[in-house]
């Protein structure tokens, strides 16, 4: 479905479910007074000049990583805590004089969440199932980050950088750590993210370095091609020239004109957070291997909080870069006493090296119609590990609710978090994605969560097609499972998305027991994204348990699945005419449509063409139609409710009397129901005075003139003569044979020089 479809019929829909309340929450949010987000204009060295010069080059190679000079470290030694720890100050709920204060609505307001199904259709099965990489003991946790491209896939972890085709086999590898080798000396490299850019084919890397050395900083990397294999330009980015402080969790985003890396900026000896920081590049610039040239924003964190996600954007030509973070899961009116949770826009705007970064609407869940309004805890105050996992004492540490993943498509934003709950006492999780429109309206908001304790869910992140449909990979946890590796699809029903079964992906081999700065950390992130090769297919990139050894009680491995949306294709084809005379123009039209709400991508129909047909033209109403070695292949990119149809204009060339016409449809991914995506014509050649002339054929059979033509030719007789000139033509008289493709005579054995044609009788 086009996105101006689906709004156009939710427009008015839209416009009477807003009540007055949801209406002044975003005039109110629209006007509040903002101060001015400080912002510093950075160039770095010139290329050459010193380390912090972008590196031109170093590929990836396949090679054993470089073990890391750190067993298991994960967050920097210096930490007096985990860290991040979340502060009064992480998600900060505003006193009522504050500029930023959310708006606080009545309890009255519309419900734009899906229906909750109570029997669900499964998931699609995975097309694809794979591991990437799996515990070596160099990290307490994966932070499994990757991509995919159109031939490679791209996987990065706190321990490597690896990159496999399409099917899974390794074709480089190497520590993260050796990646980025080339900036600093002895480089220490973590919190790796990894996106891809399908509009540049390009690949993005960012991480945190050196955090407990004199240069905290941030690296980024861009390939210099869509193969990742060869060059890369890299960047060495100091988070502070001036105090000591040092970068947690980067996140990606870009749109047409920014490349953007979010990163919580910490204080290096207390480990306490200090500010969110927005780095934007030209990414223009940064593709070509510039200078690197940049706008670092400076989001306090007592007015802004932390975890502002870049959207990745999948439109070129937006102009605007949306960021979004968990404002404040549990914020109370103090006039009606109510509470709610609230999310936050923020937008990159302007000129590129002249960006301004604005804190714009809040998005709050009083817009659904529920009572009370739903609330989250941002963090669990003792930091406790609230999952559960079998047979097993140790339980897991879940994290927070920050913002994992956001994607602006089709004019909305959508993201993922997970939700602590109950947000005034957390004993458990759920996980929840969002789609937002930019101003604040709340559109819609699916959860997966378990209130009577026994499961919880953590990790999500999401991936949205061009249909609009939705996967979202998570973590689960319970006492039944040990950490299992989960997803769940929600197709468009052409407003909303609807919920389908989740999908074990990969159950836990074993129990996990890794502590660190006391806690049994898991995590922290994983990764969704569609495939660019079709814009439709989504793959998840998602952590499971293996079993422990002695030496390691608790290991992990990572697995991409690769989930196309379910589809039943179903084929009819119709003949202009099913009686043929020789010469007589005529079409054969195929159609195609999916029975169920939602595309077929790579749509390949193969119909072999049969004897007696000689294809003029074909004519698809999408995608690419050819005939090649005497097979008709039609490639509609994807197929929908509406049918496609592809004309093949023909002519009857008489080589068969029967014309069997048969053809067939396959598309990616695993098909519902395939008794119906083939279908079969006949259509016959029959007397009548042809268009064209026959084609005669003179062979030698035992000593014989065998005169042949076409099958579809009839009421034909041969005639013979010997010369040329002042001869006259004469019937043979012998009988006419046929097969199915020929007809002819055995003239009589000659020594004679003789001539042959045909006469319609």
């Amino acid at each position: 479905m086009r996105r101006s479809d689906r709004f156009a019929r939710i427009a008015n829909w839209l416009l009477s479910l807003f009540s007055l309340a949801a209406v002044s929450l975003l005039a109110t949010a629209g006007s509040a007074a903002e101060p001015l987000i400080p912002v510093t204009r950075e160039r770095l060295q010139s290329p050459g000049a010193s380390r912090f010069a972008p590196d031109r080059g170093a590929p990836i190679h396949l090679a054993a990583p470089t073990p890391l000079r750190r067993s298991r470290v994960q967050e920097p030694a210096s930490a007096p805590g985990p860290l991040p720890v979340p502060q009064s100050a992480w998600h900060p709920s505003p006193k009522p004089s504050d500029a930023g204060r959310p708006p606080h609505v009545a309890s009255t307001g519309p419900s734009l969440e899906g229906p909750q199904l109570q029997a669900l259709d499964p998931s699609p099965r995975p097309s694809a199932l794979f591991e990437s990489a799996n515990d070596d003991g160099e990290s307490v946790v994966p932070d499994s980050s990757g991509a995919v491209g159109t031939n490679h896939i791209v996987t990065v972890l706190n321990t490597i950088v690896r990159v496999q085709d399409r099917g899974g086999q390794v074709v480089a590898s190497e520590s993260l750590d050796l990646f980025f080798s080339t900036l600093v000396a002895d480089i220490f490299c973590y919190h790796p993210r990894c996106v891809f850019d399908p509009y540049a084919g390009r690949w993005i890397i960012a991480a945190g370095a050196n955090p407990d050395r004199s240069n905290p900083g941030i690296v980024v990397a861009v390939s210099a091609t869509d193969d990742p294999t060869s060059d890369w330009f890299r960047y060495y980015l100091p988070v502070d020239s001036v105090s000591a402080r040092l970068a947690y969790r980067p996140m990606i985003g870009f749109n047409g004109k920014w490349i953007a890396i979010q990163a919580n900026v910490h204080d290096q000896i207390t480990g306490e957070f200090v500010e969110s920081q927005v780095l934007v590049f030209n990414k223009t610039n940064l593709y070509a291997g510039g200078s690197g040239d940049l706008s670092r924003f400076h989001l306090k964190g007592t007015d802004y909080g932390g975890g502002h996600v870049p959207a990745v954007t999948l439109d070129p030509s937006l102009p605007v870069l949306y960021l979004v973070n968990n404002w404040s899961g549990y914020d109370v009116d103090p006039g009606t006493k109510q509470a709610q949770g609230f999310l936050r826009v923020f937008a990159l705007s302007g000129d590129v090296g002249l960006e301004s970064l604005t804190a714009g609407a809040f998005v709050g869940t009083a817009q659904e119609m529920t009572s009370p309004f739903f609330t989250w805890a941002d963090f669990v105050p003792d930091g406790a590990d609230l999952g559960l996992q079998n047979a097993n004492t140790n339980r897991i540490q879940l994290g927070d609710s920050r913002v994992q993943s956001l994607i602006y498509r089709g004019q909305t934003l959508w993201c993922s978090q997970t939700a602590l709950l109950p947000a005034l006492n957390p004993t458990r999780s759920g996980v929840q994605w969002w789609e937002i429109f930019p101003d604040g309206r709340l559109f819609q908001r699916q959860l997966i969560e378990d209130p009577t304790g026994q499961w919880s869910y953590a990790y999500p992140s999401m991936a949205v097609n061009d249909h609009f449909d939705v996967l979202m990979g998570y973590n689960g946890f319970s006492r039944s499972i040990y950490p299992s590796a989960y997803y769940r699809f929600y197709p468009s029903a052409g407003v909303l998305n609807e919920s389908q079964e989740e999908h074990l992906m990969r159950a836990g081999l074993g129990p996990y027991a890794e502590r660190y700065f006391d806690q049994n950390r898991w995590g922290d992130w994983s990764t969704t994204c569609v495939d660019p090769v079709n814009d439709g297919a989504m793959w998840t990139l998602q952590a499971h348990s293996l079993e422990p050894t002695p030496l390691e009680p608790g290991r992990w491995a990572v697995d991409w699945a690769l989930v196309a949306p379910r589809y039943d294709l179903q084929v009819a084809a119709r003949i202009s005419t099913s009686l043929l005379i020789v010469g007589q123009p005529f079409t054969w039209t195929l159609t195609v449509s999916n029975r169920l709400r939602s595309f077929g991508y790579n749509a390949l129909m193969t119909n072999p063409i049969p004897a007696g047909v000689r294809v003029v033209a074909v004519s698809p109403s999408a995608g690419v139609a050819d005939v090649i070695d005497g097979v008709l292949y039609w490639s509609p990119p994807r197929v929908g409710l509406d049918p496609l149809s592809c004309e093949v204009s023909a002519v009857a060339t008489g080589d068969a009397l029967v014309l069997n016409f048969s053809a067939g449809v396959v598309a990616f991914g695993l098909e519902d129901v395939v008794n119906n995506n083939s279908v079969i014509g006949t259509a016959t050649v029959g007397p009548g005075t042809p268009l064209i002339s026959p084609q005669l054929r003179l062979d030698v059979v035992d000593g014989r003139a065998r005169v042949s033509w076409p099958v579809g030719f009839f009421n034909f007789i041969v005639e013979s003569k010997t010369a040329l000139a002042n001869a006259k033509w004469g019937p043979v008289n012998e009988p006419i044979q046929s097969n199915d493709s020929r007809r002819w005579i055995d003239a009589p054995a000659s020594t004679d020089a003789r001539y042959f044609r045909l006469r319609l009788l």
